[in-house]
């Protein structure tokens, strides 16, 4: 690292650190099933790596060289590390997401998910199901996040919102998993027939449907979602366009203000029914 050079006081701790991230690197590229290769020059690695490789893969190889990058700065200017794992899933996520935003298509990443790409507005749902609308929010000067839900009927009224806050620095993904996470907890307590939760959190879902268990915070939360969704047998997720998800996002913001806070349809505060009234039209 050419960084040693210049930083004789700091020699040590940055070769320390490069040996870390050497062997963080390994392990990334040991998940998508590549071996390291030690040639400095970028494009002779990238072209030696991809060789045989299909173009789709090929593209993700980028992907997650970039994540890699940036993994490894958070780590040195921020000291924030995060799992080898974690890298290849988030690659994977922003790669899929702008294939969409490009109108391109890729083979469903999520199996038992349903993808809302063109869903730009809230709809209700069916008769016999309740909807459930979760967003996670970060609240970076008061070392806290936030999450609401809001369920409502067939009819669009709100059977129940929530907004609550928990204290914690952590990333967006985390308190959108964590409140999903909460709202099926939520769901178990109640006697409905169908659920559906939506979100506009992709990363979470993606970890949701992931085979993996990742052995990092938001691994964890992920799981105690997959078994509630085992236990409860009657939930269905899909991912929305953040205007579809307004009045979740209303509940989550406003956690900033109170630790909990629930919600019926005549206790709730009016910019929140705003927003419902706006979904109906």
């Amino acid at each position: 690292m050419w960084l040693c050079l210049r930083h004789g006081k700091r020699e040590k701790k940055v070769l320390n650190l490069g040996k870390i991230y050497m062997r963080f690197t390994i392990m990334t590229w040991s998940l998508e099933y590549l071996k390291p290769v030690l040639i400095e020059d970028f494009k002779d690695w990238f072209m030696d790596v991809t060789r045989d490789l299909a173009a789709t893969h090929s593209t993700e190889v980028i992907m997650v060289a970039w994540q890699i990058w940036n993994a490894r700065n958070d780590v040195l200017w921020n000291g924030r590390g995060k799992s080898a794992a974690n890298v290849v899933l988030e690659a994977r996520s922003y790669l899929n997401q702008w294939l969409c935003a490009q109108k391109n298509r890729m083979e469903p990443i999520l199996g038992l998910i349903d993808q809302g790409w063109d869903i730009e507005h809230w709809k209700k749902p069916d008769t016999d199901t309740v909807k459930v609308n979760v967003d996670g929010a970060i609240f970076a000067t008061s070392n806290s996040f936030g999450f609401g839900f809001i369920t409502r009927g067939y009819d669009g009224r709100i059977i129940e919102a929530v907004s609550s806050r928990s204290v914690g620095n952590v990333s967006p993904e985390i308190a959108e998993a964590y409140g999903i996470k909460e709202a099926l907890s939520w769901i178990k307590g109640k006697d409905w027939h169908r659920v559906l939760i939506e979100t506009d959190c992709l990363v979470a879902l993606q970890g949701i449907d992931n085979n993996t268990q990742l052995p990092s915070a938001f691994g964890s939360i992920v799981w105690d979602c997959k078994q509630l969704i085992l236990e409860l047998g009657n939930i269905s997720l899909k991912f929305v366009k953040c205007s579809a998800n307004k009045a979740a996002h209303y509940l989550a913001r406003s956690a900033c203000y109170n630790p909990v806070r629930i919600f019926s349809h005549n206790s709730s505060p009016l910019e929140l029914l705003n927003i419902v009234m706006a979904d109906l039209i």
